[in-house]
C-alpha cells in the first residue's frame, strides 16, 4: 500500500511543543524503540495479582494465560502464597528471573515504588493500569506520575500508562486488558492498527469492528502517556507487516517534531486516520481532565494532519468507516469515480455529495456514447446509463455484475461506489461475485446497502468477503472521498 514520496514543507507551528502538548518535561528518549519483548513477552509478572474474581488483576491473569508467547507467568502479591495453582511472590525482586513485562494493578500510592523496583530488577516493560495520577487534576496525582517518569527516564525499562486499559495483540492471543471476555467482543486478526487515548472509546471501537468482521493487528490504550506515547506505537505499527492502516483517537500530540518526522515517512506507505478529541474550547478542557494532558489548539493539529496526509475523521463512526475502507479496499490508480445503483434517488445523492464535498480529490466519470451502448447491449434498455448508472429497481445480481465487468474491462473508472437497494431480485451471493470482479480488475468498490429484512443478510455477506459496505450513502461516499484524498496526498 505504498505511494510516491511526499514533498512536505514543515510548518513552524508543528514544532511548537507547548502549543501541541505539554511536553516541557518530556520523558521519553525517542531512540528507546519498543522492543519485541513488549508485544511478545516470554515472561509476565502480574503485580497485585488476586484470587478474587471481582478484582481487575484476576481478570488480567485469566486473559494472560492464553498468550502464545508467554511461557512463564508470575503472580506477585505478599498476601498470598499461591494463586490458581501458581506460586505467588512477595515482590518482583523475589522472582529472580528475567521478566519481560510486568502489569501493575495496585493503589496509585504504591505504584512509584513498585515501578522503581521493576527498574532495579531490570524488567523490560511495565504496564500500569492503576488510575489516580495526573488525570485526577490534583497535585498528589501529578506528583505520583512525575515519580513514574523519573523512575524510568534514564533506564531501559519502558512504561505504558498509567490509567491505561492495556493492549490486545490477536496474532499472539495476548489480551493485556483488564476486561473479561464477556465485557466486549475481541476482533479477529486483521490489518487495522488501533491506538486510543480513551479506554472506553477503545472498547467501543473493538465491539464495532468485531460486529463487521473487521480485524486488528493491534489495539493499544495509551492512558496518560507518562512514557510510551503515540509516536512509539506508530513506529511499531509502521514496521509491522500485518498492519495495513493506522487509526487513532488522540486528545493531544506528544513530541511534536518527532511526530511530524515519523508520520511524514509512515504516510508514504500506510494510510493514517485520526480522530482528534478536544476540538472545541469545552472539549479541550474535558480532554485535559481525562488523561491529565493538554491537547493543544485544534487548528494546529488540523494543519499538521493536512501537511502529513493524515486523514481526519469527524467522529468515532467515521474513524472506523475510514479504517475499514482503507483496510479492505484495493487502492485506486487515479481520480475517476463512477456510481452504479438500482435506486435513482440514492445515486443522485451520491454524486451530489462527491461533487460538493470531495471535488478537489476526485473526478466524476462522464461516460462516452460508445460505452453507454455497450451497457445497453447487456442490460435492459430502460436503464439510465449516465453517472450514476441507474439499473432500476428491477436490477438483478447479473445486471450489476455485467456492468461492473464492463467497467473494469474497459478501464472506465478508478473507483466504483456501488449502491444496492435490496429487493426480491437481489440476493447475498452478489457479494462473492463483487469481490471476484474487484480483484480481477484491481478495481476498488465501496458499497452502500439500503433495504429491508434481507439487507442485514447481504451486509453480512459483504463483511465476510472483506468488502467495505455501509448503511448510508453519506458514509460510503465519505469513505470513497477519504481514500481518494489519501491517494492524491501521496502524489504531492
Amino acid at each position: 500500500m505504498e505511494c510516491e514520496t511526499l514533498s512536505l514543507d514543515r510548518i513552524e507551528v508543528s514544532i511548537d511543543q507547548e502549543k501541541v502538548e505539554d511536553t516541557e518535561e518530556k520523558k521519553v528518549k525517542s531512540d528507546r524503540r519498543l522492543g519485541e519483548t513488549f508485544f511478545k513477552p516470554g515472561s509476565i509478572a502480574v503485580i497485585g495479582a488476586s484470587p478474587s474474581e471481582d478484582k481487575l488483576s484476576n481478570v488480567l491473569l485469566e486473559n494472560i494465560k492464553e498468550a502464545k508467547s508467554s511461557d512463564e507467568i508470575f503472580p506477585v502479591n505478599p498476601n498470598y502464597d499461591e494463586i490458581e495453582g501458581m506460586r505467588c511472590f512477595d515482590s518482583i525482586k523475589d522472582v529472580r528471573k528475567k521478566i519481560d513485562l510486568a502489569v501493575v494493578s495496585v493503589p496509585s500510592d504504591l505504584v512509584p515504588d513498585i515501578v522503581e523496583g521493576c527498574v532495579q530488577a531490570d524488567v523490560g516493560n511495565v504496564v500500569v493500569i492503576s488510575s489516580g495520577f495526573s488525570e485526577t487534576g490534583t497535585e498528589k496525582g501529578e506528583e505520583l506520575e512525575r515519580k513514574l517518569v523519573e523512575a524510568v527516564e534514564d533506564s531501559s525499562t519502558r512504561l505504558l500508562g498509567p490509567n491505561t486499559l492495556g493492549y490486545y495483540l490477536p496474532s499472539e492471543d495476548l489480551d493485556l486488558t483488564f476486561l473479561g471476555k464477556d465485557a466486549f467482543e475481541r476482533p479477529s486478526e486483521g490489518g487495522i492498527g488501533l491506538i486510543s487515548q480513551s479506554g472506553s472509546l477503545g472498547v467501543d471501537f473493538l465491539n464495532e469492528l468485531s460486529s463487521t468482521g473487521s480485524g486488528v493487528s493491534l489495539f493499544l490504550s495509551l492512558g496518560n502517556k507518562a512514557d510510551i506515547n503515540e509516536c512509539d506505537v506508530i513506529d511499531y505499527l509502521w514496521r509491522d507487516d500485518k498492519t495495513e492502516c493506522i487509526a487513532m483517537y488522540l486528545e493531544g500530540i506528544s513530541e511534536g517534531e518527532r511526530f511530524f518526522d515519523l508520520c511524514s515517512s509512515v504516510t508514504e506507505e500506510k494510510p493514517m486516520i485520526m480522530l482528534k478529541g478536544g476540538k472545541s474550547e469545552s472539549g479541550e478542557k474535558a480532554a485535559s481532565l481525562h488523561t491529565g494532558k493538554m491537547g493543544g489548539a485544534y487548528k494546529i493539529t488540523r494543519d499538521i494532519m493536512d501537511q502529513l496526509n493524515i486523514i481526519e475523521a469527524d467522529d468515532e463512526v467515521e474513524l472506523l468507516d475510514f479504517a475499514q475502507g482503507f483496510n479492505d479496499s484495493i487502492l485506486p490508480k487515479g481520480k475517476r469515480v463512477l456510481v452504479i445503483t438500482n435506486g435513482g434517488g440514492n445515486g443522485i445523492i451520491a454524486v451530489d455529495r462527491m461533487e460538493n464535498e470531495w471535488k478537489e480529490v476526485l473526478d466524476l466519470v462522464s461516460l462516452s456514447s460508445e460505452f453507454k451502448t455497450k451497457i445497453t447491449d447487456v442490460v435492459p434498455d430502460f436503464i439510465s446509463p449516465g453517472n450514476p448508472i441507474d439499473l432500476s429497481a428491477e436490477a438483478s445480481n447479473e445486471d450489476y455484475l455485467q456492468v461492473l465487468d464492463l467497467v473494469g474491462k474497459h478501464d472506465i473508472s478508478d473507483l466504483v461506489v456501488l449502491g444496492i437497494t435490496v429487493s426480491s431480485t437481489i440476493d447475498g451471493s452478489i457479494a462473492d461475485d463483487v469481490k471476484e470482479l474487484s480483484e480481477k480488475h484491481s478495481l476498488p468498490i465501496i458499497t452502500y446497502l439500503k433495504g429491508f429484512n434481507d439487507g442485514k443478510k447481504i451486509k453480512d455477506e459483504f463483511d465476510k468477503n472483506g468488502l467495505p459496505a455501509y448503511p448510508s450513502v453519506r458514509r460510503a461516499t465519505n469513505v470513497a472521498g477519504a481514500i481518494m484524498r489519501w491517494n492524491e496526498g501521496c502524489k504531492r
